[in-house]
Formats: structure tokens, C-alpha cells, sequence
């Protein structure tokens, strides 16, 4: 019924989502395990979108087996595959077409067989019938419902990598961004695993990314975090890839990719988010864009940001100016240059960029507080042991003269008398007496 969404009961929801938690889990390990830096494009099931809807083989072609094998031989990984809208769901929000979305099934399955990735695009420039999404007969509604779809129908597929939920959004007075938000919401209600592809106004120009391509698409919002922003550029005067005019200076200058693409590039590192650059091409039959882009291949994997070339896959004819498929077994001559980075091992461990870090200053040291020093303790110095002395003879105490023995006596004579007189000594008395 319009306006409405397709609502499986909630134990098919629930049973879906565990498909895609427990039979994703290698995927994942896979698209996590390395980048790659270049693949391809490979069209063909959206051409001739104005006949609809158009036969298999007849108004649009799907690749056949042999396509992913000779792609897979030369190290291609991963491809981004264009479907239709309008192919797949013939009315809005109707089951989708059993024998468009089959085969857009059998592509995975060679994808899967190869083990090469496929990013699914939505191609169809925001609009639906030539009617912009977001407008009465187009809502924001139905696309939701149609991404809602995509994830039932292939999120647990092994080969998925991406979902590119509509490719280069042109003339939406603005509501770019609630575009993109309702393909995400549709796709977030299964599959919360892989990652999702957000582009752009101005057919979502790389060169016009940071003055208005980029234009409210911070606003959109992803529950699981995995929204890559992918731009797409072409080289030539006026960026569309026509490659028309013989005189186009950007032939004679190498750095004419670096510098359409670094709005993106530098837009991307300023508010910390991944990139892809979805599409870029240069002639098959003029070698003087080749070192434009080689230089410009360079700039993005110095960034680790992959590119999808325009383009491989079936029903281009010999003389499209940008088919990068080999024409009677030769390769053109742009695959010299593709080869030199899918060929080359990377150091890119995620898709970038990643905001570039400052560096971080050195954090001041204090300056250390003079710490007191012990003065210096004097190391005592052995005593030497006193020599011995001669011991000097004590002098001699001089002894008195010994007194002359006391004579028992001393007698004198008297003037007066005859008769001695006699004086005793002892050591404190003397006695005298007369004889």
C-alpha cells in the first residue's frame, strides 16, 4: 500500500539481523584485513534508463561470469555495480522484480566466487521516474523503503562491501542531505554492519566539495559509525568527463587530478571522516592524461583513500573514450597505471583519512629544585700509631746533701767557765745542759 513500508513480523526482522551479525563476520574480517586502493566500476544493468524496463541483453546488459574471473585475474577486488531504481521496484514500494533483482543476486555470486567485493549503487541521481526524491509522488518515505528492501535482499550476502545509496545527487534545492539520511535509516533497520556510501550535491563533485557539494551532509547521521563520503571527479575542462574538447589544457597538466580532488581530501581530514572517490576517468586514446592520473591515484593513496575507475563491464563498444575493458585481448592504456596500485602493497590499515594529529608539544618539565648537598665529610686519616719513645731517665731528684751525722753532741766553752757547755740534737729539740 503506498505510503507504507513493508513491515516483515519482528521474528523475521530478528532472524535477519542474526544472519547478518553471525554470516558477515568473515566479510568483515575481510574488508577490514587490507584497502583496496583501486577497482572498478563494471556497468552495464543501469544503461538506457529512459526504457523501462527494458530487457537483459537487449536495452542494458548484466556482466556474465567471465568478466569477474578476467578482473579477478588481474587483481581487481572489489567493483562498484550501477543498478536501476526503477528496474528493481517498477512502482514504489513494491517487492522488487524477481527477475532484475536475481541477477543483480547472480552478481554477487560471481563477485563472491572471484573474491572480489561489491559496493552496490544506487544510480539514479536522486531521482526516481525523472521526479526528485522528497517530492509528492516521490517521498522521503519510499526511498527508505527501497534501501530497506536492498538490505533484506543482499545485507548478509558474502560479497557485499558497501551500499552507495544514490549516486550523484544534482539540483535538490538542499535536501541532499535528507536524502541521504532516509537511505540510511532504511538500510540501518537490518544491516548495521557494512559500510554506506554518502554523496553529494553537484553530481557530487570532489572539485565543488568544500563550496557546496558537501553542503549539510555533517547533519546526516549513521548509528553504526560507517559512513564513508564519497566524491567523484573528472579531469577534463568542465569536470564531466566527456573528454570533448581537443584543446583541453588540463591534458598538459599532471597536477590537474590532485588539485580537483583535494577539497575533498582536505574537507574530509578538517572534520575527522573516511572517503571514497566513487568515480574518475581519463581517455583511452590520449596518453597525455596519464601522468594526471597516476599523480592523482598517487595523492589518494598517499591518503588511504580508494578509487573506483570509470569503467569496465560490458556493452561499452571499442569506442568509448573512457572503457578500461581490453579490446581483442589488448589492454588499454590506462591499465599501466591501475596495475601499479593494485599490484603495489599499501601500508593503509583503514580507509582514510584520518584527521592529521598535531604534534604534540613536549610537556614542561619542572625544573629540578637544587637539592642541599652533604658537605663533605673529611674521611678520616689512620692515626699513626705513636712511635714508641725511650722512655728519658727520670732526672735525677737531686738529693740532699746528707746531713752530717748529728753528733751526739756539740760542746762549746764558755768565757765564764772552764766547763764545756754541750748541746743534743735530735730533728726537733736541742738540749743543752752543762757538764
Amino acid at each position: 500500500m503506498k505510503g507504507a513500508i513493508l513491515k516483515p513480523r519482528g521474528f523475521a526482522v530478528a532472524a535477519i539481523k542474526v544472519v547478518l551479525a553471525a554470516g558477515l563476520l568473515s566479510a568483515l574480517s575481510t574488508a577490514e584485513a587490507g584497502i583496496d586502493l583501486v577497482s572498478l566500476n563494471m556497468s552495464g544493468a543501469s544503461f538506457a534508463a529512459e526504457v523501462l524496463p527494458g530487457a537483459n541483453g537487449f536495452n542494458y546488459i548484466f556482466p556474465t561470469e567471465q568478466y569477474f574471473k578476467a578482473w579477478s585475474a588481474k587483481g581487481i577486488k572489489t567493483i562498484r555495480f550501477p543498478i536501476l531504481w526503477e528496474r528493481l521496484q517498477k512502482t514504489t514500494y513494491a517487492s522488487f522484480d524477481p527477475t532484475y533483482a536475481g541477477l543483480v543476486t547472480q552478481t554477487l555470486d560471481y563477485a563472491h566466487k572471484y573474491n572480489m567485493r561489491v559496493i552496490l549503487d544506487l544510480h539514479n541521481f536522486a531521482r526516481y521516474k525523472n521526479q526528485l526524491i522528497g517530492s509528492r509522488n516521490v517521498p522521503l518515505d519510499a526511498f527508505r523503503d527501497v534501501t530497506y528492501r536492498m538490505a533484506i535482499a543482499w545485507g548478509s550476502h558474502p560479497a557485499l562491501f558497501a551500499y552507495d545509496v544514490m549516486n550523484e545527487p544534482y539540483a535538490t534545492s538542499g535536501t541532499v542531505a535528507s536524502i541521504m539520511q532516509a537511505g540510511i535509516d532504511g538500510i540501518r533497520r537490518i544491516d548495521n554492519t557494512h559500510y554506506i556510501l554518502v554523496e553529494g550535491e553537484n553530481f557530487s563533485s570532489a572539485w565543488l566539495w568544500s563550496s557546496s557539494s558537501s553542503a549539510g551532509l555533517l547533519s546526516v547521521k549513521d548509528p553504526a559509525d560507517k559512513i564513508l563520503y564519497s566524491a567523484h571527479t573528472y579531469l577534463d575542462d568542465n569536470n564531466s568527463g566527456t573528454y570533448t574538447n581537443p584543446r583541453d589544457a588540463g591534458m598538459n597538466d599532471p597536477m590537474v587530478g590532485v588539485n580537483r580532488v583535494r577539497p575533498f581530501v582536505e574537507w574530509l581530514k578538517a572534520n575527522n571522516k573516511k572517503g571514497y572517490l566513487g568515480e574518475i576517468g581519463v581517455p583511452n586514446n590520449n596518453p597525455a592524461w596519464l601522468p594526471a592520473l597516476d599523480n592523482t591515484l598517487k595523492y589518494l593513496a598517499e591518503n588511504c583513500i580508494p578509487a573506483s575507475v570509470w569503467a569496465a563491464g560490458p556493452g561499452w563498444g571499442d569506442d568509448y573514450v573512457l572503457s578500461v575493458e581490453p579490446v581483442d585481448g589488448k589492454d588499454r592504456i590506462q591499465w599501466p597505471i591501475l596495475r601499479k596500485y593494485v599490484e603495489t602493497s599499501n601500508s593503509c590499515v583503514s580507509i582514510g583519512p584520518q584527521k592529521a594529529a598535531s604534534p604534540t608539544p613536549p610537556v614542561p618539565q619542572p625544573k629540578p629544585e637544587p637539592q642541599p648537598q652533604p658537605k663533605p665529610v673529611p674521611i678520616p686519616q689512620p692515626v699513626p700509631a705513636p712511635q714508641p719513645q725511650p722512655v728519658p731517665e727520670p732526672a735525677p731528684v737531686p738529693q740532699p746533701a746528707p746531713a752530717p751525722l748529728p753528733k751526739p753532741f756539740v760542746c762549746q766553752f764558755a768565757l765564764t767557765s772552764w766547763l764545756p757547755i754541750c748541746q743534743a740534737k735530735t730533728n726537733t729539740h736541742a738540749y743543752w745542759w752543762h757538764w
